[in-house]
């Protein structure tokens, strides 16, 4: 799948990209940390054909992107406030993998109605309510520190 060049890549630097769907890597965030740079980073849009271009790669079926768009919303939200989370953390003095934990462990949290956080950001009418939790949170921890 050819890709544009970086939009802060110098001309010609980078030269033609590539997406190989047969070369996947999944790599654990501790893996990430102090060896790369990120280079690019999909929007919600480019996720979303990314997705149909998976699915089409693989089953020669298009599937519309605002399908893709209804169940990657919470996972999207999800990396939002974790990226927030970090950046607030690291300013306090945590470790970026210390506060990915916090993060974790405060949205896998059973909520009332026995439901984790996590969970409650796939209901578009719940999203917001986790958000202002989690910066709740972060503003707590980050002053009890």
């Amino acid at each position: 799948m050819p890709l544009p060049a970086p939009a802060d890549a110098d001309a010609g630097d980078l030269g033609a990209m590539s997406a190989h769907f047969d070369r996947l890597l999944v790599m654990r965030p501790e893996e990430l940390e102090g060896g790369f740079t990120r280079v690019a980073c999909l929007s919600d849009v480019g996720v979303n054909l990314l997705l149909q271009r998976w699915v089409h790669h693989n089953s020669r079926v298009i599937v519309p992107t605002h399908l893709f768009a209804e169940v990657t919303a919470g996972p999207s939200a999800e990396v939002e406030i974790t990226e927030e989370w970090i950046a607030d953390r690291m300013a306090a003095g945590v470790t970026p993998s210390d506060a990915a934990r916090e993060c974790h462990t405060f949205l896998r949290a059973k909520t009332s109605g026995d439901i984790s956080r996590q969970d409650a950001l796939a209901d578009p009418q719940r999203r917001s309510e986790v958000r202002r939790a989690a910066r709740a949170e972060v503003k707590r921890l980050s002053t009890s520190s």
